[in-house]
């Protein structure tokens, strides 16, 4: 089966394909091309690409549009190299033969230690959270434009008696400020009052990690000591802005249309 021009033009890296679309644009192949004069740029595929390049001109297209298409194929696989490359999985739990297993507890301190501005963060629970919290708490004390948000689920305090949020917030601000935060200045924290309120259970249920826009981290482990360091978990840990900055984004929003409010 003979490959389409496009195909064979995607099977080149992504420099390949910008400097096609420069040479074709403004350097040594806007006159014409040979086999001869694509080696230096494509290498033994020189022959298939002439061949494709010859085909999109029987098609109607110019060396103007080839040279466009060539650039734009080498800026998209640019992106999806990127962003192959700044994807990571991150599992927790027992070794096993030919799967990298990694700390989450450890994931979490690098993310902390490479914040400069803010970090948003999301869990249903926390629970003995002290020592993964004290590198992000010492650095909101020393840092007073820094930034740290917490979105969580306050539905699991209510206990059996259904507790109304007013009964219920005062003692978790207690027992956070005494075992879950070992800092002078507070995180802001939010809670899903519109499903507290709801009489749901569970309703935010994500745990997220988002370090300065630019870095995402979605895991099933929540901000509790088994889930950090003894737990079997999963979570996939992307470095990419224009993620990450989605993701942030749909948090904010909730905050924006008051389906979380402020607890602290």
């Amino acid at each position: 089966m003979t490959s389409s021009p496009v195909d064979i033009l995607l099977g080149l890296h992504a420099r390949a394909n910008g400097e096609l679309g420069r040479a074709l644009s403004e350097g040594t192949l806007r006159f014409g091309y040979s086999t001869i004069s694509l080696r230096p740029l494509v290498g033994m595929q020189a022959a298939d690409v002439g061949a494709a390049f010859s085909q999109l001109e029987k098609q109607g297209h110019s060396l103007a549009s080839i040279a466009l298409l060539c650039s734009a194929l080498g800026l998209a696989q640019a992106e999806r190299d990127a962003a192959i490359h700044g994807t990571q999985l991150a599992i927790s739990g027992p070794d096993v033969p030919g799967i990298p297993v990694f700390n989450t507890q450890a994931t979490v301190a690098s993310l902390f230690s490479q914040a400069e501005q803010e970090v948003l963060m999301t869990s249903y629970v926390f629970h003995s959270a002290g020592e993964i919290l004290r590198p992000l708490a010492q650095k909101h004390d020393e840092n007073p434009n820094f930034r740290v948000r917490i979105l969580l689920d306050l539905t699991h305090k209510r206990g059996p008696k259904k507790l109304p949020f007013a009964a219920v917030a005062p003692d978790f601000i207690e027992q956070f400020k005494k075992h879950q935060w070992p800092g002078e200045r507070l995180p802001e924290i939010w809670d899903y009052r519109e499903g507290f309120e709801r009489n749901d259970a569970g309703v935010l249920h994500s745990k997220v990690i988002l370090v300065d826009r630019k870095t995402a981290y979605v895991t099933s482990a929540n901000f509790t000591e088994a889930a950090q360091d003894r737990n079997i978990e999963a979570g996939v840990l992307v470095q990419n802005a224009h993620f990450a900055g989605r993701l942030q984004g749909y948090f904010e929003s909730l905050i924006e249309k008051n389906f979380l409010k402020r607890v602290i």
